[in-house]
């Protein structure tokens, strides 16, 4: 097993010929949208991982914020760090191919995932 990219562990990074992607969080700019197209475009498989991949929530209740609930400083970040209108599931951007939910994810969900995908690689039996 090879670990291509993580962005927080290596400083070599790949996102290229990727057996199976795990995808953390909700996409919330048209940047990690073009992103999240790469991962899939790279990889035969997408699994999201944790509840704001697989929901949206709960970054998605900002899509909820009227007008009079935007203050300041939630404006500023709006503007600064390019923020699209509405955070995103993963789905509603890109294929996916397995979900594991939960916020902290499901740690058994995720194992079964895994061995499922470990398993189709003949990694295990």
């Amino acid at each position: 097993m090879e670990f291509r990219y993580i962005h927080q562990l290596k400083t070599t990074n790949s996102i290229k010929d990727l057996d199976v992607a795990f995808v953390e969080g909700a996409v919330s700019s048209g940047k990690q949208a073009s992103q999240l197209k790469n991962i899939r475009a790279n990889s035969k498989y997408v699994v999201a991982i944790g509840s704001c991949a697989c929901t949206g929530l709960p970054s998605a209740t900002k899509n909820s914020f009227t007008d009079d609930m935007i203050t300041e400083r939630i404006q500023w970040y709006l503007d600064h760090f390019d923020y699209a209108k509405n955070v995103l599931k993963l789905d509603e951007v890109i294929t996916v191919d397995d979900q594991v939910s939960g916020c902290p994810m499901s740690v058994p969900l995720f194992i079964e995932v895994l061995t499922k995908y470990l398993k189709i690689y003949n990694l295990i039996s």
